[in-house]
């Protein structure tokens, strides 16, 4: 993910994949009434490690009483996730310097990747 690597041990993001009923219903023609999935990355806003129940816990808390560091996207595609986490954890410049070398390469996942962090 979007973070540096330090002299630390923890957990640095945690990545769920959760599915219920109309969790994301955000495609034109899609059937409102319906089951779907999607992801939730945690993580810190500093890119520091934290232990896995520290993570748990502070999602299972109300949002007014979650500390200060802790971040939480979700978004139906996992790659709209990652640029929704990496925004806010200030590091979009590193994810769209990864997506334009893909570009350079002329893959078509770059492509569709650069398209949804600029509409993002």
């Amino acid at each position: 993910m979007a973070t540096p690597v330090g002299m630390e041990d923890g957990v640095k993001q945690v990545i769920i994949r959760h599915c219920g009923f109309e969790f994301y219903n955000t495609r034109p023609y899609h059937n409102y009434e319906t089951w779907s999935d999607g992801y939730i990355i945690m993580g810190r806003k500093d890119g520091k490690s934290a232990s896995y129940d520290w993570f748990i816990e502070q999602y299972n808390l109300p949002n007014k009483e979650r500390a200060e560091l802790f971040v939480s996207v979700s978004a139906e595609d996992l790659d709209e996730a990652a640029i929704k986490f990496a925004k806010v954890i200030g590091q979009e410049e590193k994810v769209l310097n990864h997506i334009n070398s893909l570009l350079n390469k002329g893959t078509s996942r770059a492509m569709a990747l650069r398209k949804k962090f600029k509409n993002d």
